[in-house]
C-alpha cells in the first residue's frame, strides 16, 4: 500500500499492507488521547515491546516503520501534533484511539537510557 503524507510533493513510499497494520494498530494502541502525549523516540520504545521480532528485527527497522506510519496517520488526520515545542508530541484523536482495556499491559513509557550512546533498543539487551 502507498503511504500519505501532508505535503503533497513528498515521497510517498510503498510499504506492505500487514506491516503497516500491525504498525499502525500498535502506534493508536500507545497513543493517549489527552495530556501532554508521547514523542516519537517514546513511540519506537514502545513499540519495541509490541512488535514481533520475526517481522522487525532491529530497532531500525521499527523507527523507520514508526516514522512512515506516524505521517501516514497524521496525513489521514488519525493522530494529531500537540504544542509548538520541540520534540514534537502526539495524541490519537479521541474517535480513533485504542480503548485502555485493550492497550499492552507491559510498561512501555520508561525508555532505557543507562546506556552511554543512548541507542540501546528494548529488545537488543541480552534478558
Amino acid at each position: 500500500m502507498q503511504l500519505r503524507h501532508r505535503n503533497p510533493q513528498a515521497g510517498r513510499p510503498y510499504v506492505r499492507s500487514d506491516k503497516y497494520r500491525l504498525v499502525s494498530r500498535a502506534v493508536l494502541g500507545l497513543l493517549p488521547e489527552a495530556g501532554p502525549g508521547l514523542t516519537a523516540e517514546e513511540m519506537v520504545t514502545g513499540l519495541g515491546f509490541v512488535l514481533p521480532v520475526e517481522l522487525f528485527a532491529t530497532a531500525a527497522s521499527v523507527r523507520w516503520f514508526m516514522t512512515a506510519v506516524r505521517i501516514d496517520l497524521e496525513a489521514r488526520g488519525l493522530i494529531q501534533r500537540v504544542g509548538p515545542r520541540k520534540p514534537a508530541r502526539y495524541l490519537a484523536r479521541p474517535q480513533f484511539a485504542v480503548p485502555a482495556e485493550t492497550r499492552p499491559t507491559r510498561s512501555i513509557l520508561i525508555p532505557d537510557w543507562s546506556t552511554p550512546d543512548r541507542t540501546t533498543f528494548p529488545r537488543d539487551r541480552a534478558i
